[in-house]
């Protein structure tokens, strides 16, 4: 037999077991379900928060950032609009990162 033989075998038995029996899940899959639903509530909440002082460092961070960048340049329009989007981009991206370690390394 084939390959191909033997694979298409084996899918029409294995559609043929799960006709005839429901699927229920293991405890240790109810047991990640539960603590994805916890994850995605925790981020959810921590979303809601400001983080004031991770958003400042990361503006500052970002504008230190565009200004040496600017100054080595020389700029057109659109590097111009890089350069004020870049310290709001770096802000949001250490907000991201904070969150998910937060979330993803607590006791």
């Amino acid at each position: 037999m084939t390959k191909t033989v033997q694979l298409s075998r084996r899918r029409n038995r294995l559609m043929q077991l799960t006709e005839h029996t429901e699927y229920t899940p293991s405890a240790q899959e109810l047991r990640s379900s539960q603590e994805l639903a916890l994850l995605a509530s925790r981020t959810a909440e921590l979303n809601q928060e400001l983080h004031l002082f991770i958003v400042v460092m990361g503006i500052l961070i970002g504008a230190i950032l565009a200004l040496f960048i600017g100054y080595h340049i020389n700029l057109i329009a659109w590097q111009v609009v890089l350069m004020v989007a870049l310290p709001w981009a770096l802000a949001y991206w250490l907000r991201k990162v904070y969150i998910y370690t937060l979330v993803h390394f607590q006791d």
